[in-house]
């Protein structure tokens, strides 16, 4: 397969299947025009650092792809942030997560666990949890590799193929870089992964169990996970420190998420078997507004584990499925129609 067809088909990746074809056709004549304009000036055959110049001027698949479905949403904050072509992979991320939490919270809310307020405070803290790290994310590949024109490389960009999820960290990695840079694409998603889970863990011990917060003490559903969830996160921060040393484990990176998934999801379990996330250091002395912020706080964490439990089921379903697929062994990817 040449420079042309993996190019094009990258492109394919990231455009609607109803112009899909007639798009790829357009874009594979303009680039052969332009290698055939180029080689009628040289008076030669084009040499593959060349062909890759011209490949590079058109810019990354993602950005092409953007430019022909007249794309111009992004985020902006003073300056933009995130720009068109991560915008659709961007809001699909981050609204199915949105989507399962309220799904959540509606659940436990028609179930009678606590009123509207409870509710809704209960959806605020996974939102915007899940809404500063998908963002986080997005703003640095943006930055990193759509802006940069050097930044990727149009002898390694390839089509993702049936097997690679554009949602995860992975499958984002491998239609940046390339599906043959195996080890550039474990080194990224090890690093960025490392640096969200050493964040994450230094909040959490800094938050730690203290022996009192205003009128409350911490109850069991905190105080007795607390060690155990200390340790999964631990365990966690070494799964991409390993794959750091060793790119090529990619198994033990999808299993090692496997395990940790399960054990997360047995402590949120634990955690909400056990409830009284906080607990009146001296009950005898509570006003009933005490006994009432009290009760709606428990509520609004029993709300954000459940949701958080949720989420770590579906996550730790479609690692399984990679897993098992990478036992199975790779998947021959279909040739797009019409490219």
């Amino acid at each position: 397969m040449n420079l042309i067809d993996r190019y094009v088909r990258a492109v394919g990746d990231n455009l609607p299947r109803g112009q899909r074809d007639d798009i790829l056709r357009e874009l594979t004549d303009s680039i052969h025009s332009r290698f055939e304009d180029e080689e009628g000036t040289l008076g030669r055959p084009l040499v593959e650092s060349e062909e890759v110049a011209i490949l590079r001027s058109y810019g990354h698949p993602m950005a092409v792809a953007a430019r022909y479905r007249g794309d111009d949403r992004s985020v902006t904050f003073g300056g933009r942030l995130i720009g068109p072509e991560l915008f659709p992979t961007y809001m699909k991320v981050l609204t199915a997560n949105v989507v399962i939490t309220l799904i959540v919270v509606a659940i436990i809310w028609v179930a009678g666990e606590g009123g509207l307020l409870s509710a809704f405070a209960g959806a605020i803290v996974p939102i915007a949890i899940q809404f500063s790290i998908v963002t986080a994310i997005f703003v640095w590949i943006d930055h990193r590799w759509i802006r940069d024109l050097d930044g990727w490389d149009p002898r390694t960009v390839n089509s993702m193929g049936p097997d690679v999820d554009v949602s995860t960290l992975d499958g984002l990695a491998v239609q940046l870089i390339g599906k043959e840079h195996t080890r550039a694409v474990a080194v990224t998603t090890s690093v960025l992964e490392f640096g969200l889970l050493a964040i994450g863990l230094t909040i959490w011990l800094a938050i730690g169990v203290p022996a009192q917060i205003g009128i409350w003490v911490p109850g069991p559903g905190w105080a007795d996970v607390y060690p155990a969830a200390t340790a999964v996160i631990v365990i966690a921060l070494l799964i991409p420190v390993v794959n750091l040393i060793r790119p090529s484990w990619t198994r033990f990176r999808v299993a090692g998420h496997v395990f940790v998934d399960v054990a997360s999801i047995a402590l949120g379990l634990w955690s909400l078997a056990l409830g009284s996330w906080i607990l009146l250091s001296d009950p005898t002395t509570a006003t009933p507004d005490h006994v009432e912020l009290t009760e709606m706080v428990n509520t609004i964490v029993r709300i954000s584990i459940a949701a958080t439990v949720v989420l770590t089921v579906i996550t730790t379903g479609l690692e399984f499925r990679r897993l098992v697929r990478m036992r199975r062994g790779p998947e021959a990817t279909p040739a797009p129609s019409g490219s």
